[in-house]
């Protein structure tokens, strides 16, 4: 038998001084029918009766008439049902909440609860409640054509933070390996960009043997939801967000100048490249006998980047990343020279502009 919380005792108080206060007033015929009558019959039980909950998510959640309420809506939720004697509800006690808050045995019906509730839950019944927790660490990638690839694949390590794991476009196909993260069991694909019909929520599958799977294409954002049945949720619970950044082009444009002038030469040519075809870029002044050998200097929006004739620039290397050269936008790479010495020293300088298009 359930205790009778202090809210509901007040307001099954009120019934009864309700009812007292009717009796006075009405013939026992009319309050007879009062208390039988079925919509107050369901309002008392309304009151006294809810569901019971353990909740492991730290969000505050709320147990009310068959539903729990406060759910977030950028999170995944999972519960394990107990009956009315706290034994499991079936060998099966695992449940997913869709984003219509419904309890599914599937994981690939898990998604964001967009009404804040789980619902249709049955009164008395005890819900042990969690929400996934972020993946984060060190992880081995692999940029190569297909899984048979992988005996002879060059690793790369990767990171995940609480933001997820942010990739550039790979060349090939992404394979990600989560041993030891993932112990094993099931995972959803829960594509969160682009929006689509067709981009359907599924279940994964890891390569076989391994703990090894393959990630979603180029200019996606999408989450991966793990579980294992054989271990606690509170560890085997956890998702993993991975955003692979799209396609970007390198508009490379010479900016002319009156002659004298430094003069360059771009390898490849000027033109429009994708990251898929283009790793570096060299600049070269064709005309360098021109000026005084020790005089060149060349600049990345103003910051100082190189010396020489010639400068080669990595454009998918972390520097580059982290300095901005392939950011969105547009930039300029700039070399300055000089000619003659003392009095007579002239400076020159010739630009070079690059658009990173989105």
């Amino acid at each position: 038998m359930r205790n009778l919380t202090l809210r509901n005792a007040v307001f099954f108080t009120l019934i009864i001084a309700t009812a007292l206060v009717l009796y006075a007033c009405l013939e026992p015929e009319s309050m007879d029918f009062f208390l039988k009558n079925d919509d107050v019959k369901d309002f008392i039980k309304k009151i006294n009766e809810t569901v019971l909950i353990d909740d492991q998510t730290g969000d505050n959640l709320t147990a009310g008439y068959k539903k729990i309420t406060g759910l977030k809506n950028d999170k995944y939720y999972m519960v394990e049902i107990l009956d009315v004697d706290e034994k499991p509800f079936n060998p099966n006690m695992y449940r997913f909440v869709s984003s219509d808050g419904q309890l599914s045995s599937a994981i690939e019906n898990i998604g964001f609860v967009s009404g804040g509730s789980i619902i249709n839950l049955i009164n008395e019944y005890k819900y042990i409640i969690w929400s996934a927790s972020i993946l984060e660490g060190e992880m081995k990638l692999y940029d190569i054509e297909n899984e048979t690839k992988l005996p002879t694949a060059t690793e790369k390590t990767v990171t995940a933070d609480e933001s997820g794991l942010s990739l550039r476009v790979p060349e090939e196909n992404y394979y990600l390996n989560l041993d030891p993260f993932i112990k094993g069991g099931d995972f959803a694909i829960s594509p969160i960009l682009p929006i689509d019909p067709s981009n359907e929520k599924s279940k994964g599958e890891f390569i076989p043997g391994t703990k090894i799977i393959e990630l979603k294409g180029e200019d996606t954002t999408t989450d991966y939801i793990f579980f294992d049945k054989n271990y606690d949720p509170g560890d085997s619970f956890k998702v993993l967000k991975v955003k692979i950044d799209p396609l970007i082009e390198l508009d490379i444009i010479l900016e002319p100048y009156e002659p004298p002038k430094l003069e360059i030469k771009i390898d490849p040519p000027e033109g429009i490249f994708s990251h898929n075809n283009i790793q570096l870029v060299t600049f070269e002044v064709t005309n360098a006998d021109d000026f005084n050998s020790d005089s060149f200097e060349w600049y990345y929006n103003n910051k100082e980047i190189g010396r020489g004739s010639s400068i080669t620039i990595d454009f998918e290397s972390e520097d580059s990343i982290e300095s901005g050269l392939n950011a969105v936008g547009s930039h300029y790479i700039t070399v300055r020279a000089t000619t003659g010495t003392g009095s007579q020293e002239i400076f020159y300088s010739a630009t070079v502009f690059v658009t990173v298009n989105p």
